[in-house]
């Protein structure tokens, strides 16, 4: 919603609006069909061999990718505070997807979890 009220701000000769008979309509094209339907098969795929955590992985750096690539081909310059947020953002989905998947190498489950604080205690005490 953001990005069409500003894009319509910032570009209002209805020219800029029209897609004709040429690259502009191929990239579109492109981009919507072939990008997306590849992007979301292996998405798919991703999902039935390795489950859903493990495609997660993959949304951060999609946007450092992109980052690293419009600087270097289009001259875009990358600021302090974007590098810092691609950072943090990084930083916490993978912090997040260790800790699942220390989680998920240890077999812990639902039922092995105990469901009052005495017995919580008690594994505590029994295990260290």
């Amino acid at each position: 919603m953001q990005s069409t009220l500003w894009a319509i701000a910032a570009a209002r000769n209805s020219s800029a609006w029209r897609l004709g008979w040429d690259v502009h309509l191929l990239s579109v094209a492109y981009c919507g069909v072939i990008v997306t339907g590849i992007t979301y098969w292996l998405q798919v795929w991703t999902i039935e061999k390795k489950g859903p955590v493990f495609t997660a992985i993959f949304t951060p750096l999609a946007l450092v990718i992109t980052a690293i690539f419009s600087a270097f081909l289009w001259k875009e310059t990358l600021h302090w505070g974007s590098i810092g947020g691609v950072v943090l953002l990084v930083g916490g989905l993978y912090s997040v997807l260790w800790g699942k998947n220390r989680e998920d190498g240890k077999g812990v489950t639902n039922e092995q979890h105990p469901d009052t604080k005495e017995e919580i205690v008690l594994e505590c005490i029994t295990h260290h």
